[in-house]
């Protein structure tokens, strides 16, 4: 089955499925990822001497992926497909 998705229902599905990855969280872990997310976000604006929008969808975005990435980093998951273990 193949299904096509517009861009915009990707990043729908993509912050989605992020959330739901939130939800695992415990409030610890939720407070130690949002210290580092803001943390590299003051790292950014120092070393390009810029203050990012907070309210812009970009600056969503980045913080959407940080979180992801941060999140995953922390807990990979492991697959194997045709005898090749791929961590995600």
């Amino acid at each position: 089955m193949k299904v096509n998705f517009t861009k915009d229902e990707l990043v729908f599905l993509t912050y989605h499925f992020v959330n739901l990855e939130n939800e695992k969280e415990s409030l610890q872990d939720t407070i130690q990822v949002s210290k580092i997310i803001s943390d590299i976000i003051n790292i950014i604006q120092i070393s390009y001497h810029k203050t990012l929008d907070d309210e812009s969808f970009s600056y969503s975005r980045l913080v959407s992926h940080l979180r992801y990435f941060l999140i995953k980093k922390s807990n990979p998951i492991s697959l194997l497909v045709n005898n090749w273990t791929l961590v995600y």
